[in-house]
């Protein structure tokens, strides 16, 4: 049976941090302060987090549609 995969809400239950600021460090997005961050990045690791292949996430600006035009 395969692993259950790491959730932000286990890791934020695991730091101590919001869910919100678990996505904001894992996106590797400015304004979280260097001790919340580190402990974020500290609770995934022990968690045996693993980030998504880049192929299987979908940006938010990414074209889903497409048009043939004859």
């Amino acid at each position: 049976m395969p692993a259950r995969r790491i959730t932000i809400t286990d890791i934020a239950r695991e730091s101590g941090a919001s869910p919100t600021t678990v996505s904001l460090v894992l996106r590797d997005k400015p304004g979280i302060g260097a001790e919340t961050r580190d402990r974020v990045l500290a609770a995934a690791q022990s968690l045996g987090y693993e980030r998504k292949s880049p192929s299987s996430v979908r940006s938010d600006h990414e074209v889903t549609t497409v048009a043939i035009l004859f």
